[in-house]
């Protein structure tokens, strides 16, 4: 019963990574990046290692992980993003080549004949080794949508042409210091009038907020 249990619970989790790890093999790829460059000790290991195994299924895996939980530590799970994708990410953009050496890695490729006719794709092999694999395939599909971030140099997946930002947060942060730097006076203004609406609402409440007139700023 205990075992039935874990395994129920473990598809619970899968269920949910998945809807992290994305559904189009865009937002995998966004995810991806995100995840070679995120801080490990702010996120939770179980919730990674159902990410994780989630990507790899969605890439097309098939393996253990799918019934049963991999027994991955945190460590391995460092390992495997700082080893073997981050370092292999970074030699990409430095115009590296991403050498994937198949005699380093025990992978079995397959298809067979469904019982409807048609042909499926079995990739088999250790979590590890599926999970790289598949992160340089997905990379080197998308490799053109990946972009660096202007303002924190994080790479990302750019959803729409131009786009230069990874976040609205980089993106109002760079806005915020071209205005501060070509409109200094106008940019003191703008945040004392901020600080001075947030006290307003926080005693008054935000109709009396709301009704705060703009003055712009004084010339000196």
């Amino acid at each position: 019963m205990a075992d039935q249990k874990q395994q129920a619970d473990w598809q619970v989790a899968l269920i949910r990574a998945s809807g992290r790890v994305g559904r189009t093999p865009e937002e995998r790829t966004a995810w991806l990046l995100d995840f070679a460059q995120c801080t490990l000790a702010q996120r939770d290991p179980n919730d990674l290692v159902a990410e994780i195994v989630a990507f790899a299924i969605a890439e097309g895996w098939r393996g253990a992980g799918v019934l049963d939980r991999p027994a991955l530590s945190i460590n391995e799970i460092e390992r495997l993003r700082a080893g073997r994708i981050v370092s292999q990410l970074r030699e990409l953009f430095q115009g590296k080549p991403w050498d994937f050496r198949t005699a380093d890695y025990n992978l079995i490729f397959s298809f067979r004949r469904t019982e409807s006719g048609t042909f499926e794709r079995l990739d088999r092999g250790p979590l590890e080794s599926m999970f790289v694999w598949k992160s340089i395939n997905l990379i080197a599909q998308h490799l053109q949508s990946i972009a660096t971030c202007k303002r924190c140099e994080k790479l990302f997946f750019a959803g729409r042409k131009g786009q230069i930002y990874c976040s609205d947060n980089c993106g109002h942060s760079a806005r915020n210091k071209r205005f501060a730097e070509n409109s200094p006076a106008e940019h003191k203004y703008e945040l004392r009038r901020r600080s001075y609406l947030k006290k307003v609402e926080r005693s008054k409440g935000p109709e009396a907020a709301a009704n705060v007139k703009k003055e712009g700023p004084r010339n000196v």
